[in-house]
């Protein structure tokens, strides 16, 4: 862990761009994510990445994992992606379950959406911030379908941002859960961190523990209950890495087919071969300020999966 003291000549500096030049190995949403991740504190607690820093501020260093390298990415016209939406600012699309979103340094071969949209857009190579995730503003999970928004021009991709950054963009999902749901609805306000015994994976904490977390915000609704499952719709008012994910977990209703977020004991005799998890409507704004709303049709091994349930009920 690296630890610094704030200088006069370095007071009023936002810490993000501040770390941009301790660490220039690094691309700036790289660091942004450690602060977020708690990775780097400001006098021991964690901050937003456009704090303004103040002389005699110490802050502390901690970017264990090595920064992502590089990658020269390909075009590979061989990706599956559906196209929803195709305008001269953006395409929306519908990510089909086991596509990965962008090449890293766990992920090197070059069948990620990634490469699929920069085959079919290749002006994508000129958008975004870092090389490897063209025009892509945020993700979805591996193993989870649904809407992707891709900015095709750098004014979308930073308009597109600041609305994610203002969680005025709306994004609503479906998710099949084990259990029976004791209401109709809910809010689960659980701040998230990452968690302590295996650093891929994130964790609940308890309300009030602020070191390392980040708040975290789901709403769901009860679409149908079944007897051993239930039809959820989800809207997330934070976007933290696998919130959803954890949250169904943390109140005791794992989503089907997720082998990662499950209580340790858990077992079921569903698998239905992906995490049952699909990004079903994003909502935003273009930049003529006009309200757009994307609906992604539910994947057909996920609806024929519901309705086993409703036959059976």
């Amino acid at each position: 862990m690296n630890e610094y003291v704030i200088s006069l000549d370095e007071a009023g500096e936002r810490l993000d761009k501040w770390l941009v030049a301790k660490y220039s190995d690094r691309s700036r949403s790289a660091l942004q994510k450690s602060i977020l991740a708690g990775q780097v504190v400001v006098n021991g607690k964690t901050v937003s990445t456009h704090l303004a820093l103040k002389t005699g501020d110490v802050v502390q260093v901690d970017l264990a994992e090595a920064p992502t390298k590089q990658t020269l990415i390909s075009p590979n016209p061989k990706v599956p992606f559906e196209v929803l939406v195709e305008t001269p600012e953006y395409v929306v699309i519908n990510k089909p379950a086991g596509v990965v979103m962008h090449q890293s340094d766990n992920h090197r071969a070059s069948d990620t959406l990634a490469n699929g949209l920069l085959a079919r857009y290749p002006e994508l190579s000129g958008v975004g911030e870092e090389q490897i995730r063209p025009g892509i503003v945020h993700r979805l999970d591996q193993d989870v379908s649904g809407v992707v928004i891709v900015a095709r021009t750098q004014a979308l991709y930073d308009h597109l941002k600041q609305q994610f950054q203002e969680r005025s963009m709306v994004k609503e999902y479906v998710a099949l859960v084990h259990g029976v749901m004791s209401q109709p609805g809910g809010v689960i306000d659980f701040p998230i961190a990452r968690s302590v015994t295996q650093p891929t994976k994130m964790a609940a904490r308890p309300k009030g523990e602020t070191f390392g977390t980040r708040e975290a915000l789901t709403e769901y609704t009860v679409i149908q209950q079944f007897q051993p499952v239930a039809l959820l719709r989800v809207r997330i008012h934070t976007g933290r890495t696998h919130q959803i994910r954890v949250h169904l977990n943390a109140i005791g209703h794992p989503i089907v087919g997720d082998q990662v977020y499950k209580p340790a004991d858990f077992t079921s005799s569903l698998q239905p071969g992906r995490v049952m998890l699909h990004a079903e409507q994003l909502t935003f704004f273009d930049l003529s300020g006009d309200k757009q709303t994307v609906k992604a049709p539910i994947p057909p091994e996920f609806q024929t999966y519901i309705d086993q349930f409703s036959k059976a009920k």
